[in-house]
């Protein structure tokens, strides 16, 4: 097969429109399929210009896409409907609900389902063109702000000092956790709040917030997932040169004491730079982490196990599976479970000069798949250069992996609320299966 893998049709989330992204199909013995056809009767979301969108299931069949309309000066938050067939559900603009217009930009999205049909988001928000600060908005299957939701969104911790980087989690009852960075004086904290269902603060929380890890900490790159039970668990990284990897547990329940400092689960400390982490459920429930170290001029990704409660699961080592180690830069690390406590990983490779995308797989002990290429498969290589991979089941225990392309960053823009020109491909792209 081509390095460029096969054509696949996927639906622009923006105009409804279909344009074309590359794909290989990567067998559980980490062959490349050579015979592979793309099944058409599965639909995808995403957009040939390779704006960052959330893709959230609908709990009908359908999904929600969520996106940054950066084609503006000042870029607002969008959101549309579609149904299990990739086709704009009924009632809904062929080009999205804007969700936030406000004055200047707004970034740095994130977004979950509500738990009860429709979604929460959050972003970064400059409208008072000063400093950032975190937003919060929850929209209904039509399209609306939830009854005692304002228009364009509401501040979940009002007084802070440059907001940043948002994730948001559903609490289970129609509500949402948001976790941001915050800077307090010292450098960038680790902030939460819990938002009720109907836009207010929840019963014990503070109304700033609580702080989680404080600024002296200089938290870095941040990640949020949901077990099993609705525990969310937090990965961060800190110190003054992003050097160690922490993880800890909530319970929305309640609001959590304060510091986390000294409790924290230290995955990773002493390397140059940790970045790049990423979690995914593990098959017994526990928690699959994944991350990027740089220590003495080589750069390994990691993959460790947590069995459910947060400790390290039997056999794998305390530091971290090592998936691959390179003097090559190596980013970008996307996850598949294989539901037998392993997982598939791909990543961002740079040991050729135009770069590609390679995969791994690790087995529920922790060990490296015996079949697979020591260095991991070369999925995607030569020009243009690659990035941003993703992983989808093939259902067979393979991965369907895709990625983003280099080549039509030459490609010009289109003006402001133009529709975007299909027949410029392959473009860089990010897509979702429709679940």
């Amino acid at each position: 097969m081509a390095a460029d893998g096969r054509a696949v049709e996927c639906v622009d989330i923006r105009t409804g429109s279909l344009f074309e992204y590359r794909a290989q199909h990567l067998l559980s013995s980490g062959a490349i399929d050579e015979s592979w056809v793309p099944d058409t009767s599965n639909c995808c979301l995403g957009s040939p210009e390779g704006i960052r969108e959330h893709v959230i299931p609908d709990g009908q069949g359908g999904s929600y896409a969520a996106w940054v309309h950066s084609q503006r000066d000042e870029p607002d938050i969008f959101l549309q409907r579609f149904n299990d067939c990739g086709e704009v559900a009924p009632g809904w603009p062929p080009g999205g609900r804007a969700v936030c217009t406000a004055p200047e930009s707004q970034y740095n999205l994130d977004a979950c389902s509500d738990g009860q049909g429709g979604v929460l988001l959050a972003w970064q928000d400059f409208r008072d063109g000063h400093s950032s600060t975190v937003y919060l908005q929850r929209i209904t299957g039509d399209g609306n702000p939830v009854a005692g939701w304002p228009e364009g969104g509401m501040v979940p911790a009002p007084g802070g000092r440059e907001q940043a980087a948002p994730h948001v989690a559903t609490d289970g009852a129609g509500g949402g956790v948001v976790f941001w960075q915050e800077r307090d004086g010292t450098g960038l904290a680790l902030r939460v709040q819990r938002i009720t269902g109907d836009g207010s603060v929840a019963s014990g929380w503070p109304q700033a917030g609580v702080t989680l890890v404080p600024g002296s900490q200089r938290v870095g790159g941040m990640n949020v997932q949901e077990d099993a039970t609705g525990r969310l668990t937090v990965v961060w990284s800190s110190s003054p040169d992003l050097s160690t990897l922490q993880l800890a547990g909530l319970d929305v329940g309640a609001a959590p004491a304060g510091d986390w400092t000294a409790t924290a689960t230290t995955l990773s400390s002493g390397a140059v730079l940790i970045s790049d982490a990423t979690m995914a459920p593990a098959a017994d429930g526990g928690l699959l982490v994944g991350w990027s170290e740089t220590a003495g001029g080589q750069t390994a990704l990691k993959l460790v196990r947590l069995a459910p409660g947060g400790a390290l699961a039997a056999g794998w080592p305390a530091t971290g599976a090592t998936v691959v180690d390179s003097s090559a830069s190596l980013s970008a690390p996307a996850m598949l479970p294989d539901g037998s406590g392993g997982a598939t990983l791909a990543w961002e490779d740079q040991r050729s000069l135009q770069g590609g995308i390679y995969a791994q797989h690790v087995l529920g002990d922790g060990a490296v798949d015996s079949l697979w290429s020591t260095n991991g498969v070369p999925v995607a290589t030569g020009s243009p250069s690659k990035f941003a991979p993703m992983l989808g089941p093939d259902g067979s225990g393979g991965a369907i992996v895709t990625w983003s392309d280099a080549a039509s960053q030459e490609v010009d823009q289109p003006p402001p609320d133009t529709p975007p020109d299909t027949t410029q491909l392959p473009g860089p792209i990010r897509i979702q299966p429709i679940p």
